[in-house]
């Protein structure tokens, strides 16, 4: 498996997270849970190479980013203030 680099900035933060990857994100489903695993509604606004991720909803705490991708998971932690 080969070394996909991935920078999720800034975070913490308090409404936006912008997230840089090599992966290739089409047919990728993106899920942002809370610690509990609850679903949280979010935004998701594509960037050139990167994408938007808006949690302006959410009240401040610790969250999950998933992508799942073909038969691959990858997981980031989002901390909100």
């Amino acid at each position: 498996m080969a070394i996909v680099k991935t920078i999720v900035f800034p975070n913490p933060s308090t409404c936006q997270f912008t997230f840089e990857t090599g992966l290739d994100l089409d047919l990728a489903k993106i899920v942002v849970t809370d610690l509990n695993g609850k679903r949280i509604d979010i935004t998701i606004i594509p960037l050139n190479n990167a994408l938007s991720i808006d949690l302006a909803e959410a009240a401040p705490g610790i969250y999950l980013l998933t992508i799942y991708k073909e038969q691959q998971i990858f997981q980031f932690k989002l901390v909100k203030e």
